[in-house]
């Protein structure tokens, strides 16, 4: 973590990622999915208002095409702010806190695949082609 324009920031680097998701909507869907991977995540204000989940980068590399929609993939060189900081639209708040007795990260792997698994759920079956 570093001091950034007075605001508290964490380096995306070394095996580090974020996958961030709009939480209009998804907030309490959101929190429950990612309840099983543990691992924390962050409101940051904006439009819209967007909810970014700590990962390990696990080397993985994605492509913005193959993202649910909504999804963003943040690997290094980004930068995630982190609470108590404040931004223009408003305070940078923990939607939930890193935790000392699970000090690990999920997979962003794990994350996007959960994402994307909810995201077919939601548009429902198929027809067969």
């Amino acid at each position: 973590m570093e001091a950034r324009d007075g605001r508290l920031v964490l380096p995306l680097t070394a095996g580090l990622a974020a996958v961030s998701v709009p939480l209009s909507g998804a907030g309490p869907l959101l929190m429950r999915e990612t309840a099983l991977l543990g691992g924390p995540v962050i409101a940051v204000p904006g439009r819209p208002p967007r909810a970014w989940i700590l990962a390990e980068a696990d080397g993985l590399v994605v492509a913005s095409a193959d993202l649910p929609p909504g999804v963003v993939f943040h690997s290094p060189p980004s930068l995630a702010v982190l609470p108590p900081s404040e931004l223009p639209r408003g305070p940078v708040r923990w939607l939930r806190a890193p935790v000392p007795a699970r000090r690990w990260l999920p997979s962003a792997a794990a994350v996007l695949a959960l994402l994307a698994d909810n995201e077919a759920n939601r548009a429902g079956p198929h027809p067969a082609a």
